[in-house]
């Protein structure tokens, strides 16, 4: 009789045990620990990325899960401004599994707004989009500000003091407004509102004389009377 020693050695792959002599391996098919499937998942969007000022914002929050969606709400600035609810499917082909709820707002002003989304499924699990938190979109200002003036009297003498006037407004807030008379800054007021009064008083020489007004809110944009070159007065 032939004696045979067998050796043995025990190799650990991915925490699994396999058992083989160092003369012949057994040989194992193992296959690779794939990640665990989504179950469900939630994304919100809104375009465009960069809204302006009466601009339409679209948001659209799409939603998948192997148990059926039963409501997806969309919420801007803390409220709930959009739920759309889904019924349970009567069938096999109704398709609860993908939703896609929307929303559409436009803003008056320049501003910073939030939003998230929440998705609860036919079996009562809810999730969040962000998971935590909120997202935010800023309204881009780009409105400038509005100018009215008055300028007067008319046909005023050398003896008469002439009044410029202004009234500035805006959707947000100014920062400031000036007069320009024979090309020099001759008043200039300030205002962190969304109104600005100006008004300057003079008396000037004979002949014409020539101005034109600005005002800038707090985001930058400029306003301008007239929107090129000057306007006039003449005193006699």
């Amino acid at each position: 009789m032939v004696q045979h020693n067998h050796h043995f050695a025990v190799l650990i792959v991915a925490g699994i045990l396999v058992a083989g002599s160092f003369g012949f391996l057994s040989t194992f098919m193992l296959s690779a620990i794939q990640p665990a499937y989504a179950k469900a998942n939630l994304a919100i969007t809104f375009a465009p990325f960069k809204p302006g000022i009466g601009e339409e914002i679209n948001f659209g929050a799409k939603g998948y899960d192997i148990d059926g969606i039963s409501r997806i709400t969309v919420f801007v600035d803390g409220q709930p401004v959009s739920k759309c609810a889904y019924p349970v499917p009567k069938g096999p082909a109704t398709d609860n599994k993908n939703k896609v709820c929307t929303y559409k707002i436009k803003y008056p002003a320049g501003s910073v707004h939030t939003f998230y989304a929440t998705m609860l499924d036919l079996r009562g699990n809810q999730i969040n989009e962000p998971p935590t938190g909120v997202k935010i979109f800023n309204v881009k200002d780009n409105v400038k500000p509005i100018i009215d003036y008055d300028v007067g009297p008319l046909g005023a003498t050398i003896t008469q003091t002439v009044s410029i006037t202004i009234d500035v407004t805006d959707e947000t807030r100014l920062f400031s407004a000036s007069i320009f008379v024979d090309g020099k800054e001759v008043k200039k007021c300030s205002s962190n509102y969304k109104t600005i009064s100006c008004k300057y008083d003079s008396k000037y020489s004979k002949g014409e004389h020539k101005y034109y007004i600005t005002a800038r809110d707090l985001a930058g944009n400029i306003g301008r009377v007239p929107e090129k070159g000057t306007k006039s007065f003449t005193i006699a």
